[in-house]
């Protein structure tokens, strides 16, 4: 196997497990462009760290989690682009 593929590939691994599979699956129309697939992850985490603290705002008792997880994401994403970039 070509070391650019072990490279996606590792990539694509390790966002699997930083957005979770439901984040995933819905941008694997983006996996051939890694770069791409990265930057809708983190648009799509930011809309859900917005709608948490819109549910925080609302005194939603699991919005203190929902924004804790999607920082998570977002910090885990932004180091995986920095990575990707990279290689």
């Amino acid at each position: 196997m070509e070391l650019k593929n072990l490279q996606h590939d590792a990539v694509t691994y390790i966002l699997s497990t930083i957005v979770g599979k439901d984040l995933f699956d819905r941008t694997e129309n983006l996996r051939e462009n890694i770069i791409e697939r990265l930057e809708k992850c983190v648009q799509l985490t930011k809309s859900e760290f917005s709608e948490a603290q819109s549910l925080h705002a609302d005194c939603v008792p699991e919005s203190r989690g929902m924004i804790i997880r999607a920082q998570k994401k977002l910090k885990g994403l932004e180091s995986l682009i920095v990575l990707a970039n990279l290689i």
